[in-house]
């Protein structure tokens, strides 16, 4: 068992960092303009996206909605 969680830790840990580096606290798409953020919202209407490509449509959908409220700007 101790020889399995050696063997884990470094891909466990890998995973970990990645998984908290695609999470994204929605500011970043603030600097996109609305071209580039309407080109992203089209990109994720897709179906079957990975969870990190979920929670960056999340992101993008929050954008979207937080432009719609501050500017009537529609995706």
């Amino acid at each position: 068992m101790e020889f399995t969680w050696k063997l884990l830790k470094v891909p466990i840990l890998l995973f970990t960092f990645v998984t908290l580096c695609a999470c994204d606290s929605g500011g970043s798409f603030g600097d996109y303009s609305n071209y580039e953020l309407s080109k992203e919202h089209q990109a994720c209407q897709t179906p079957n996206l990975s969870p990190a490509g979920a929670q960056r449509c999340n992101n993008i959908e929050r954008e979207c909605k937080k432009r719609k409220k501050e500017s009537a700007y529609r995706c």
